[in-house]
């Protein structure tokens, strides 16, 4: 039996590979790839419980850092800040504060200030960390949240070229999905431009 020839109410979109304009309907493959095996890097489940174990674990982590404290933005730009290029001079400042007490200001608590360079350095390490940690879910929430849109930006393009091929109910759906298309602007088209945020 010959190939069917090619329509233009093939169910076949204008860039699906291999379609030649005067070609005719592939056949299906025998093994088609499952779905959104390019853009589906999470496939996870979160349960209640896990949840919940992450929740008692980070409050225990709250109780390990109970001197954390909150900086205004203010706080932040305005305080003296000792990083990579003051660190030598700290080191220095130990050495001669620990050498020479009678220079020591007698505002200073040079016990104070011992704790606080004992606790800079695991204090460090647990922001590290932290920082590794938040960015991976950070990341991670990204990537789910782009596998979601990828799919229902697919979704909205199907439903598009339905609604002009009269498909039924398709065109209720396109208006619909048009009028909540995120950023569309006062009367336009609504059709996706690949970069529109939720």
């Amino acid at each position: 039996m010959s190939a069917e020839p090619i329509t233009w109410d093939s169910g076949l979109r204008w860039d699906t590979p291999g379609l030649k304009w005067d070609g005719t309907v592939p056949d299906p493959p025998s093994n088609p790839p499952p779905p959104m095996t390019d853009t589906n890097r999470i496939s996870a489940e979160l349960t209640q419980q896990q949840v919940d174990d992450i929740s008692a674990a980070i409050q225990t982590i709250r109780d390990n850092l109970d001197f954390l404290i909150s900086l205004s933005a203010q706080d932040r730009r305005e305080m003296p800040k000792l990083g990579d290029k003051t660190l030598a001079f700290d080191e220095k400042c130990a050495s001669h504060m620990a050498a020479h007490p009678e220079l020591v200001p007698g505002f200073v608590d040079t016990a104070e200030v011992a704790k606080d360079r004992a606790l800079r350095i695991p204090l460090a390490n647990v922001e590290r960390l932290l920082t590794e940690l938040c960015d991976a879910v950070s990341d991670t929430l990204l990537q789910v949240g782009s596998e979601i849109y990828m799919a229902d930006l697919s979704f909205y393009a199907s439903v598009r070229d339905a609604a002009r091929r009269n498909i039924p109910a398709a065109d209720v759906i396109y208006a619909e999905l048009q009028e909540r298309f995120p950023g569309r602007p006062s009367g336009s088209g609504g059709d996706p431009g690949g970069g529109a945020e939720a």
